[in-house]
Formats: C-alpha cells, structure tokens, sequence
C-alpha cells in the first residue's frame, strides 16, 4: 500500500505515521525535482515542454477524438 505494514498502532496513530510518510515522500520527490530542474538545460527544455502542452491544450479537439453523442 504506502510501505508501512501494520504496526499494531490505534487507528488514529497509525493514520498519522502514514501521513507522516506521505510529506516524507513529497518532500523527497520536490528536492529531488528542484535538484533536476537545476541541470544545465533542463529547466529550459521544461518550459518548451509546458509551452507546447499549452499550445496543444488550447486547440480544439479533432473529430475522432470527441466522445460522440447516442
């Protein structure tokens, strides 16, 4: 599930050991994340990527991909 097996805590204890692991993991993956976008490039090649998916969000659907209407 979120890697921590049962540890035989009342409910409310247990609930707050896995939120506890929950923020562990968002801040490791957001240093992580910060550390990659510090690369030569990369924060670059991101903002070409975010432009273009932007760009590509913004035009309309074509036909075949429009769920139709029975």
């Amino acid at each position: 599930m979120d890697g921590i097996a049962s540890l035989g805590l009342p409910p409310e204890r247990e609930r707050k050991a896995r939120e506890a692991l929950a923020r562990q993991r968002a801040k490791k993956w957001a240093l992580a994340i910060d550390a990659a976008l510090r690369q030569p490039g990369v924060a670059e090649e991101f903002e070409r990527w975010k432009a273009e998916r932007e760009r590509l969000q913004a035009q309309p659907a074509p036909p075949e991909c429009t769920p139709r209407r029975a």
